[in-house]
């Protein structure tokens, strides 16, 4: 009996030895109109590894990176492989909330550590929360309650509101209706593919609302702010989004964002040293201005390299490892960062508004509408 002991205890010491390297699975959307978002978390990613010398918390790290082709089956499959194949310590990225969901259960019931560089669906901040699950994005709801905080500071009434009918699109206009204590004039899903909206353009005309709230992310939100702006509506309707403008759709849409205002939790003119560290090398290493994508998963990879140093480099003991990720020992670009009881980022969430300054298009901040939020479902989960 004693020596079995001794034999459990050496084999137990033995697999907390600190690793020799770190292989992380990396699953994004890279092809179709929705590769603008995903291109933009690789390149954070890939931006982060570069000023880690390709090394997170001291360890040679390989990046195994893939295409779910935004298909939630694919989602699965990837994430299965890089769990019982490839034996990833982690798995990262992700762009859309069906594909992240799809993949859900089937990580974090193998205790890998998921850390979502975007989506951020309800249900996974509430009830179905877990342990080996971490966001340095942000819950799906709460840029658009910064935005209903916003219309409701500002005394906008009969607000319509659009978005693709799929997770996030709900998730985002609850949380809009959360915090916008004014009417509603209309609620509209779209098709998560639909590139056409003429019908639901003449649709919302004839409602006649005082503004628009609209989420569509992507290619979407290009198709629609175009199409919106083309049909004379930005004038008589005055937009505000979610998601909708960035650094990843701005230069398509070009003129036709000028006015529109939006809610982040990134202010990319920040006097934070990081921040302009960060938007400079961005900007000289892909030539185009960071998006709040790229901000998300270049943070992904300084979380897990803040963990893997406070554990030196000891990633197999899981209690260890998921307490230094939730201690979320690093410097993030957009300032302050700390986790919600539910493994969400507690955050300031900014407005701002598209202006045209010296012939070209760009995103001013003005103010923060909400400060150190916590999104609104961490009461239903289970952690602490």
């Amino acid at each position: 009996m004693k020596a079995t002991a001794a034999l459990i205890g050496l084999a137990f010491a033995t697999s907390l030895q600190a690793a020799d390297k770190l292989t992380l699975g990396f699953m994004t959307t890279l092809s179709g109109p929705a590769a603008v978002i995903g291109n933009d978390i690789r390149d954070g990613m890939r931006l982060a590894l570069d000023h880690l010398e390709q090394r997170v918390g001291g360890l040679p790290t390989t990046v195994l990176v893939e295409d779910d082709r935004q298909k939630p089956e694919v989602a699965v499959e990837l994430a299965t492989r890089f769990v019982r194949q490839d034996h990833v310590h982690a798995l990262i990225g992700f762009s859309f909330s069906n594909l992240l969901l799809a993949a859900y259960p089937p990580i974090v019931q193998s205790e890998t550590v998921l850390i979502s560089s975007n989506p951020g669906p309800s249900q996974i901040a509430g009830k179905e929360c877990s342990k080996y699950f971490f966001s340095t994005s942000w819950q799906g709801d709460s840029w658009a309650e910064a935005m209903g905080a916003y219309l409701t500071q500002k005394g906008v009434d009969n607000v319509y509101l659009m978005a693709p009918n799929y997770a996030a699109g709900k998730d985002v206009l609850a949380g809009f209706k959360r915090f916008y204590k004014g009417k509603v004039a209309g609620e509209v899903y779209t098709g998560l593919g639909q590139m056409d909206f003429a019908a639901d353009l003449a649709q919302l005309r004839s409602a006649k609302p005082s503004a628009v709230f609209a989420f569509y992310p992507g290619g979407l939100g290009i198709n629609f702010v175009k199409q919106y702006s083309q049909a004379g509506l930005k004038d008589a309707f005055p937009l505000y989004t979610s998601y909708t403008i960035d650094h990843t759709t701005l230069p398509a849409i070009g003129d036709d964002a000028v006015g529109i205002v939006r809610t982040s939790f990134w202010n990319e003119s920040s006097d934070n040293p990081l921040a302009r560290r960060f938007v400079a090398d961005f900007q000289k290493k892909h030539g185009r201005m960071p998006s709040d994508y790229a901000v998300q998963a270049y943070d992904t990879i300084m979380l897990l390299d803040g963990a893997v140093r406070d554990v030196k480099g000891r990633v197999e003991d899981k209690p260890a490892f998921l307490a230094a990720l939730k201690k979320a020992s690093f410097k993030s670009p957009r300032g302050k960062f700390r986790f919600n009881n539910n493994n969400f980022p507690i955050q300031d969430y900014y407005v701002g508004r598209v202006a045209k300054e010296g012939g070209a298009v760009r995103i001013k901040t003005d103010e923060v509408v909400l400060r150190d939020h916590a999104d609104s479902y961490g009461a239903q989960c289970a952690l602490r």
